[in-house]
């Protein structure tokens, strides 16, 4: 099993949420003439313990002390600057910066005046870079979490989940602090017994990692410690906060919020060849747990969140978005903000509803959202991007249509008496007719049964009372010569509703008045402050299609052996909304984010009726959410759309221990 698949693991376990970070390293020539110029530098911490260097000869000493989050790296060799431009300082980026792209830079700075062969000492200072938002410099990670000391896997999940080997006796690494051997292969799938990778605490990449035996689990937990310097990958970071079940690391300072005294020689490139800037820190060794290294080839071969990567978003990617809406008026009318939202300053559209919750959303690029526009704006844009756009009103909530605009004539004539077809009975008062029955008959009249035959029955008509003012307006109610005269005097801007259509009474004269139809902010110009805060490319969701389990006893047993809830989805194969649920839902990528933190069943329960029965189904499809025992935690019916399926599930789960290993992976993949 390759040591980026542990630590895929590894962080999967134990990643509450995410923190952007940049990993391209980005300098840009400049023209002139080149100098040949390569530099050969060592750089220590303040305690004296090398943390980068060039020089193979210092890495490869073993009385040469290193840091423990030294940058280990493939080849040691002088980086070559020609041409660099160091006019701006890296701290001026609106991006994270690494350890190394900013060493380069400073000393690129600080000796271009020197000659070749010049060497010296040079004392180095960045600024912390707290003018980005937290969610892109932190990372917080869970210290304890849970492990079973037996699991069993269905044969496709085992290759999938651990990429080990399907043998017998085959070692199998998933979570840090334990190691797993595969014991039995047969009927009932594989088996893999786990136990501790020792007896005492491990280091581990955020401190010492100690398990212990709880009996029929393996308790992890992560002695982290405020202050100690951590790496993954090129970023170096402190732990900033540790609580009983969490730590925060702070990637704020890109030398973990210390100065570096480095020695310094410029060298001829020629000597032996140099590394071009671009690429020096595409050369780190990833630190792996238990000591082990990994080449990166120019991707730290660890969950950093992708959005590190800084690549530019297309059709089909996930993208996490801040995202505010005005009118060119100026009044807001939508927000993930909740600083936005709650701001008394701020004027909100007539109307204006705020969300239960604010957060940033998971879109699809390219794709369709709940809000007009949205998920084309982003496509183009970089990560940590913030861009304004203007949608013209067709292409946000539709121009206003004249056909809408609808009059009343304010008197209505109605009679005493009516005779209805019994199917019109039922259908507008929901039941047979009864004799002396009293029904409402509109909003301003009642209805007695007074006569009852096969084809229907005859309803005598009075006003509920002689005049009615409330929201709507005045409503005077009067018998005229048998008949019942009902005058409407409607307030304007009052709501109206007819035929399940919604509309504002904007006119009023003497004989008639005029509703509006057309939606509140039809005709409207919008526009958008939209920020992109994390990605995820498509090809990262490429062959994560879910593994349906077909079986319910099957699915059952698998839920209670990882450990984990189930969805199980009642279908018909004859209903629309089923297969547009399996057929668009389904393979979304925000569901595919989650595939792996449940057990997926699906049943066809218009053939298996005993499923409709045990789940009291009224209509199709329905997905019922089980807890690892089998018991409903929560239900979903009928069709729902990715994003709003997916917040579903996971309110679903809401109340399971935060240090299970469903909370840890779900909340690390709902920040990517």
């Amino acid at each position: 099993m390759t040591i980026f698949r542990t630590l895929f693991i590894f962080f999967i376990l134990f990643c509450l949420s995410c923190a952007t970070a940049r990993h391209e390293t980005g300098f840009s020539e400049i023209s002139g003439t080149k100098t040949d110029r390569g530099l050969y530098y060592t750089c220590r911490l303040e305690n004296g313990d090398i943390i980068v260097t060039t020089d193979s000869a210092v890495a490869g000493s073993e009385s040469a002390k290193k840091a423990d989050v030294f940058i280990e790296k493939t080849r040691y060799m002088p980086i070559d600057i020609t041409g660099l431009n160091v006019n701006q300082d890296a701290s001026a980026k609106k991006e994270l910066q690494y350890l190394e792209e900013v060493v380069v830079k400073k000393l690129t700075r600080e000796t271009r005046e020197w000659g070749i062969g010049t060497t010296g000492t040079l004392f180095l200072e960045a600024e912390a870079q707290t003018d980005l938002p937290a969610e892109e410099r932190t990372i917080q990670l869970v210290r304890v979490k849970t492990h079973p000391k037996v699991t069993c896997y269905a044969e496709n999940i085992f290759s999938r989940l651990t990429g080990s080997e399907l043998a017998v006796a085959a070692p199998v690494h998933l979570h840090f602090g334990v190691k797993g051997t595969v014991t039995s292969i047969g009927e009932d799938g594989v088996r893999v017994d786990f136990e501790p990778e020792s007896e005492q605490a491990i280091d581990g990449p955020f401190g010492p990692v100690i398990v212990h035996d709880k009996g029929d689990h393996y308790r992890i937990e992560v002695d982290a410690q405020e202050g100690h310097l951590v790496r993954v990958g090129p970023a170096i970071g402190r732990i900033a906060q540790v609580t009983d079940k969490n730590f925060t690391v702070d990637y704020s300072h890109p030398f973990g919020g210390q100065p570096l005294v480095c020695d310094v020689r410029v060298a001829a490139i020629q000597e032996q060849g140099a590394l071009p800037a671009q690429t020096a820190q595409k050369e780190t060794k990833d630190v792996a747990p238990g000591g082990e290294t990994t080449v990166t080839d120019g991707e730290p071969k660890t969950p950093l969140p992708p959005h590190i990567l800084q690549k530019t978003v297309q059709k089909g990617d996930l993208v996490t978005v801040a995202c505010t809406a005005f009118l060119e008026s100026g009044e807001m009318v939508w927000t993930t903000r909740s600083d936005y939202a709650q701001d008394p300053k701020l004027k909100k559209i007539d109307g204006y509803q705020a969300q239960e919750t604010f957060a940033p959303e998971i879109i699809l690029a390219g794709g369709v959202e709940s809000f007009p526009g949205l998920a084309e704006s982003v496509v183009g844009m970089r990560v940590g991007e913030r861009k304004k756009v203007t949608l013209e009103a067709g292409k946000a909530f539709g121009n206003r249509n004249p056909q809408l605009m609808r009059q009343f004539d304010r008197t209505k004539i109605i009679p005493t008496r009516v005779t209805m077809q019994a199917q019109a009975y039922v259908k507008q008062f929901g039941g047979f007719p009864i004799n002396d029955n009293t029904v409402p008959f509109n909003p301003y009249t009642i209805a007695r049964v007074v006569e009852v035959d096969e084809q229907g029955a005859v309803l005598e008509i009075s006003p509920v009372k002689p005049e009615i003012d409330d929201e709507f307006g005045l409503t005077r109610m009067q018998i005229i010569d048998g008949k019942i005269h009902i005058h409407l005097t409607p307030k304007l801007g009052s709501n109206f509703e007819l035929e399940k259509r919604h509309g504002k009474v904007v006119a009023i004269d003497e004989r008639q008045f005029t509703v509006d139809f057309n939606g509140p902010l039809a005709g409207e110009n919008i526009v958008m402050d939209v920020q992109v805060i994390a990605l995820r490319k498509s090809s990262a969701f490429a062959g994560k299609d879910i593994d349906w389990i077909e079986d319910y006893d099957v699915g059952l047993a698998f839920a209670e052996q990882y450990n984990k809830p189930a969805v199980l989805v009642l279908y018909a194969d004859w209903c629309g909304y089923s297969k547009k649920l399996f057929n668009q839902t389904l393979v979304d990528p925000r569901i595919k984010m989650i595939r792996d933190d449940f057990i997926w069943i699906k049943i066809d329960s218009d053939q298996e009726q005993a499923f409709k029965t045990l789940y009291d189904q009224k209509s199709f499809p329905l997905t019922v959410v089980l807890n690892s025992l089998g018991d409903v935690i929560g239900s979903i019916n009928g069709f729902r759309p990715a994003n709003e399926f997916r917040i579903e599930l996971l309110k679903a789960i809401d109340g399971v221990d935060e240090n299970s290993d469903l909370k840890a992976g779900i909340h690390t993949k709902e920040e990517i």
